[in-house]
């Protein structure tokens, strides 16, 4: 009856999604009964499912790759469509945890049982002599298995004390490569005495297994749904209010979003407000004003501000990825929490790498910092950070991307971005400002070593802006400098 309930609810949940859109699978309840009895079988029967564990350890490694990829599966089972989990919130760590711990306590149950045998090292050992025994075959595998274990670990000491002038990537291997004799040696005197221990708790060995599951679910009860909860509902941002106006009833404004919200959580009067200009002379009345508005408002709410006021709107409250709290008057040791605030600038500050280039009298490249995992290099499959300083000498073109090459030995690592992470186009840059651009690249791990050549420049569609002054290639590209591969 399980089975049929569960295959009803897939050929329904198929014939929906192929109509209307793909909804969530409802059909929880006969899931979570052949669960069940799945389980209660395991823990009656002394079996060891080899194959079963590995297909759960597989199924288990697809599980943290699919979370970390895409951190917005978890959420495809809720019935709620356009929620996406916010760029500064990302539990992937949590769940590889949480998952990796629940799957091995499952893997666990599937290859223990109470029947086991007492391990015995010395057992192993004669094991593996009595196949030295065998034949010369036997005898090849296990030489070349020694040689094998003996080349990581020598290789991986020398990584770890020497100054090898080899590509980093190696060294970053052979590191890892030197605890690999030690894991196989406390995998094959280890596992026994786990799979034996575990076994001991005859059928209660389920237990552990449920216990893995409900920490996977309490993670999502207790952690991840109400942090989720912080950057779609209000009640933070006006918490907020409440908090740092402790209990006065300073004046609040909701701009272009409904009071009633505001209205359920505080008793200060709230005043709806649809029109840019009427948010800003609000905010420059007289006294400490507030006002709650829509995080992708404020790039275009600020620079009108800085027209009107030369400063910078100042955001109290930022913990939601869809509301901010917005002050008239900074408060007393709390740093404004606009990610404008530290991104556009009146002055540059003292770069690493000083270019200097100019774009068509509109726009000029100041210089670049570069963050290293090696300090003055990277290696292939590393991660590492460029900040590009940029300030606005002219009318600043509209609708521009920045291009970045980084060529050399035949590759080409490729940077294109909007910039500030499309948080912050050309479209709102203006004259006088320094537009602070950091960007996360990674460097493919088929780079060889090397010195490769780092290109920038602007461009819309497929014509560039002209580079009138500066290292110019020719082609519109400024040669920013040098990036290190080791």
């Amino acid at each position: 009856m399980l089975l049929l309930w569960g295959g009803f609810a897939f050929v329904s949940w198929t014939v929906f999604a192929s109509r209307y859109g793909t909804p969530p699978y409802l059909a929880v309840v006969p899931l979570a009964g052949l669960v069940a009895i799945w389980l209660t079988e395991l823990s009656r029967e002394p079996i060891a499912r080899w194959p079963a564990a590995v297909v759960v350890g597989l199924l288990i490694g697809l599980l943290v790759r699919d979370y970390a990829l895409y951190p917005d599966s978890p959420l495809r089972a809720l019935a709620v469509e356009g929620l996406n989990v916010p760029d500064v919130y990302n539990p992937k760590a949590q769940w590889a945890l949480l998952l990796s711990i629940a799957g091995a306590l499952l893997c666990l149950s599937l290859v223990s049982h109470e029947a086991l045998a007492r391990p015995c090292a010395r057992r192993t050992v004669r094991w593996i002599g009595d196949q030295w025994e065998v034949g010369w075959a036997q005898r090849g595998w296990l030489l070349l298995a020694a040689l094998l274990l003996g080349a990581c670990l020598l290789f991986g000491f020398m990584c770890f004390v020497l100054d090898l002038r080899i590509a980093s990537v190696a060294i970053r291997s052979g590191r890892i490569a030197f605890f690999i004799p030690f894991a196989l040696a406390a995998l094959v005197f280890g596992l026994p005495w786990l799979r034996y221990a575990y076994g001991r708790l005859g059928n209660e060995r389920v237990f552990p297994t449920l216990a893995g599951g409900l920490a996977v679910g309490a993670f999502v009860a207790l952690s991840f749904q109400p942090t989720l909860s912080q950057h779609f509902s209000p009640k933070p941002v006006y918490d907020a209010y409440i908090n740092l106006t402790q209990g006065r009833p300073d004046p609040l404004a909701s701009y272009q979003l409904p009071s009633t919200a505001a209205r359920y959580y505080i008793e200060a009067p709230v005043a709806e407000i649809s029109e840019r200009f009427d948010l800003l002379s609000f905010l420059q009345e007289e006294g400490q004003r507030w006002a709650v508005i829509q995080a992708d408002k404020l790039p275009e709410l600020d620079r009108a501000y800085r027209r009107e006021t030369g400063e910078h709107l100042y955001v109290a409250d930022a913990q939601s990825a869809r509301l901010l709290l917005i002050a008239a008057d900074p408060i007393d040791q709390r740093p404004n929490q606009s990610f404008i605030a530290t991104t556009v600038l009146t002055d540059a500050p003292k770069v690493h790498h000083t270019v200097s280039a100019n774009y068509d009298d509109r726009i000029e490249l100041v210089g670049y910092d570069l963050e290293l995992p090696g300090g003055d290099s990277v290696g292939a499959g590393q991660r590492f950070e460029v900040t590009w300083y940029w300030r606005v000498i002219g009318e600043a073109p509209s609708g521009q991307q920045v291009f970045v090459h980084i060529d050399g030995y035949g590759q080409r690592l490729n940077g294109d971005h909007v910039p500030v992470g499309g948080r912050y186009p050309t479209k709102l840059w203006e004259k006088g400002d320094v537009i602070v651009d950091t960007q996360e690249l990674t460097v493919p791990a088929n780079y060889r070593a090397g010195d490769y050549s780092m290109y920038v420049g602007l461009f819309s569609g497929s014509k560039r802006i002209e580079v009138k002054s500066g290292p110019n290639d020719g082609t519109n590209r400024v040669h920013a400098g040098t990036l290190r591969v080791r």
